[in-house]
């Protein structure tokens, strides 16, 4: 273990190729540029690079890690929310529960809605399927939500409907009116790297199988969680959710407990924040601070993965510091927040808003907001470090950018401890 202050980079999506593949952003832009080289320092400069994303590593190795810093950690569930879950509110209840009075059997789909979520592809698939028991769902909201509902009516896709996004918490209950659980990937270079969906692991300790729609290798294929079938074949799709209807309830329910039984045993916050601390310094007093532009919470939304582990150290008596920017696109509840640096307390994890700017889609404001984000910490990382003190320092907003602000912070950190009292 390193002395002083620990710098870990955490990687969930690769930035910048994101941009390029994902989004088909020019990769001589000059802000693709900037992403470049900030990846390739987060990579010499951290003391760990951990990822979501199994097989990434080589990717990073080529940009300058050293193996021996790696750590995979993917995501998970907090086993406690699904022992203590919310009820689903009338409308979904109520169309749920009258489908499944009905004989129907309900594949469905939840989480965003966006192009990267191959739901063209499903309702393609839907359209081929000829078992009238079969209904389709799609629960949730996103960029592409609006153009898939107007697709299902003027299509007349009569199997099929959409119902509106549901808190975090609502998700145990939605899942328990399931038989199956569809999710895809698009076909992009991006997935080589590996996939790290939430709603996997969801669908997972749901105990519902699971139709999968990739080419990559992933937890459902590794544990015999479900179908996983690799086609550009809309008709392809549509058999193997007719093969999941006709299949015998007991194999269709050893899948379900299949994935059940992974995710109890290895994939719990509780389990997954354990590999985080074997990073950290071997200290009973720990400060941890996480730099995450995009951290919500339950009440809040997406995106949950800071909040869930931050939880957790919280739980073990660690003082969890978490510095997110006042608005994010993908929380359901932004903080209003009366002052710069304005601190609210969530669950025993200190929040720290920093403001920034209002934004929508992916162009220049949200652009603008990220640098708002990573260079108030610069400019504030004197004032941040006598405060918090921290022992750990975690950088994950995405975007990379934010390896310089936690450099920063780490170097400072590195100056004053001599002078700390512990």
């Amino acid at each position: 273990m390193r002395e002083g202050t620990v710098l870990i980079h955490e990687v969930r999506d690769v930035w910048p190729q994101t941009l390029i593949d994902g989004y088909g952003m020019n990769r001589h832009h000059p802000f693709v540029l900037l992403l470049n080289w900030a990846e390739s320092r987060a990579y010499r400069k951290s003391d760990y690079v951990v990822s979501t994303l199994e097989f990434v590593k080589d990717h990073m190795v080529s940009k300058g890690l050293e193996e021996r810093k790696f750590r995979y950690i993917t995501n998970g569930i907090i086993l406690k929310d699904w022992e203590k879950i919310s009820e689903l509110g009338e409308l979904h209840r109520n169309v749920l529960n009258e489908a499944r009075q009905n004989g129907k059997f309900i594949i469905g789909y939840f989480g965003g809605m966006t192009a990267l979520d191959t739901l063209d592809f499903y309702l393609d698939a839907i359209k081929k399927v000829t078992v009238s028991e079969i209904l389709f769902v799609l629960v949730g909201d996103g960029r592409e939500k609006e153009r898939l509902e107007e697709r299902i009516i003027t299509e007349k896709i009569k199997n099929c409907i959409m119902l509106p996004r549901i808190e975090k918490t609502q998700i145990p209950s939605l899942l328990k009116l399931f038989d199956c659980a569809y999710m895809g990937t698009e076909n992009v270079s991006l997935i080589k790297y590996g996939i790290s969906l939430t709603k996997m692991t969801d669908a997972m300790i749901a105990g519902i199988p699971i139709i999968f729609r990739t080419g990559v290798e992933n937890l459902v294929s590794q544990y015999k969680a479900g179908i996983i079938v690799d086609t550009a074949e809309p008709s392809t799709l549509a058999k193997k959710f007719e093969e999941m209807y006709y299949m015998d309830s007991d194999i269709r329910t050893g899948m379900g407990q299949n994935g059940h039984n992974a995710v109890i045993s290895n994939y719990t916050y509780e389990h997954l924040s354990e590999k985080y601390c074997d990073l950290f310094p071997d200290k009973k007093d720990l400060r941890v601070l996480m730099l995450y532009h995009y951290a919500g919470s339950n009440k809040m939304g997406m995106s949950f993965r800071p909040y869930y582990l931050a939880r957790e150290w919280a739980e073990k008596g660690y003082k969890v510091d978490i510095l997110a920017a006042s608005y994010s696109h993908v929380r359901t509840i932004n903080p209003q927040i009366h002052q710069n640096f304005c601190k609210e307390e969530i669950d025993g994890i200190t929040y720290h808003w920093i403001k920034t700017g209002i934004y929508t889609g992916n162009g220049i404001k949200r652009a603008i907001t990220m640098f708002q984000f990573v260079g108030q910490i610069l400019f504030h990382a004197r004032s941040l470090v006598e405060e918090l003190r921290p022992d750990v320092i975690i950088t994950g907003s995405t975007y990379v950018l934010d390896t310089f602000a936690g450099q920063r912070l780490r170097k400072l950190a590195n100056r004053k401890r001599k002078h700390w009292r512990t």
